[in-house]
């Protein structure tokens, strides 16, 4: 047990060992403790049983052994004590440690994140306005055409019906049917159980629909037409990119690319673009008025006595 206990107090006093070599540590010293006081207990009856049965040198050896595995129980507790107290220090510092690295690792991303934003975001944004400017050139001249449309022409979509809306689907015809069934006096076609209750007369286009307590009931055959389909489903529109796409400047107070609550028509994308696109990056209004410095007296004391 000796050696092992050194061992044990070997990793203890090591200045770099780490908390989950320690708490493996820690369960070596408990279980030390426990065994510990297993040889105490044993010592202990020796000597008792000694004192009557032993010479002085027998009795000498036993309350020698008595006070070794004292001794090694006491160092044992004392392990552990020590092991748990470092355990709690090296936490602290693996902790502090593990905060440390993340601290450094999120500013390091953070920098990096903020260097593409700074030049990625100008750059996506101009492309964004770029396509709203395309679509709105192109819309101004689809406008134009159905106004005056050639011949024979059918009319045009805005350019967004044509990519952004989900097309109709048509109509369908499942099932196209012709079947026979009787009918009534006034040409009502009877429900299927009376059908099969039909008494057909020889010519086979007429026949007799008896009913319990009621006089008979000519009926006659007649041709139906059953057409099983789908309706026509509409289909789905987006609002329109002008009227949704946001773009906010990069810094604050600067004009933004665009924004969603502006203009609608085409004409007015075109016209608020070639008004705005030379502003970007540029204050929107004047830069704020800094306030006049302010002076603030802090009493040190709670009380002070006048000289």
């Amino acid at each position: 047990m000796l050696k092992t206990l050194k061992s044990l107090i070997g990793v203890v006093r090591a200045p770099d060992a780490p908390s989950s070599e320690l708490e493996s540590a820690l369960a070596s010293a408990e279980a030390q403790v426990t065994a510990a006081a297993g040889e105490v207990s044993e010592a202990e009856a020796a000597y008792q049983a000694g004192l009557l049965d032993s010479d002085d040198a027998g009795l000498a050896r036993l309350r020698s052994a008595r006070e070794a595995a004292s001794v090694k129980q006491e160092r044992a507790a004392a392990l552990v004590t020590a092991l748990r107290q470092r355990i709690a220090a090296v936490q602290v510092q693996e902790d502090e440690a593990g905060r440390r690295e993340r601290y450094a690792a999120a500013k390091r991303a953070s920098a990096a994140a903020g260097k593409v934003l700074a030049t990625e975001y100008p750059r996506l944004a101009r492309d964004l306005v770029a396509v709203l400017r395309q679509v709105a050139e192109a819309d101004l001249l689809v406008i134009a055409a159905n106004e005056a449309l050639p011949a024979g022409a059918e009319r045009l979509f805005p350019t967004e019906a044509l990519v952004r809306r989900e097309p109709d689907t048509p109509e369908r015809v499942l099932k196209d049917e012709i079947f026979t069934a009787w009918c009534g006096p006034r040409g009502h076609r009877l429900d299927p159980e009376a059908q099969a209750k039909v008494e057909p007369n020889p010519d086979g286009a007429t026949g007799i629909w008896r009913v319990i307590g009621q006089p008979p009931v000519t009926v006659t055959l007649r041709r139906f037409r059953r057409i099983t389909r789908v309706r026509e489903i509409p289909g789905r529109s987006l609002p329109a990119l002008a009227a949704t796409l946001n773009l906010p400047p990069l810094a604050v107070g600067h004009v933004p690319y665009w924004r969603e609550d502006v203009v609608r028509h085409p004409a007015s994308i075109l016209e608020h673009l070639d008004r705005t696109t030379p502003l970007w990056g540029k204050a929107l209004g004047p830069e704020p008025v800094a306030s006049a410095p302010e002076v603030e007296i802090v009493p040190l004391d709670e009380d002070v006595t006048a000289a």
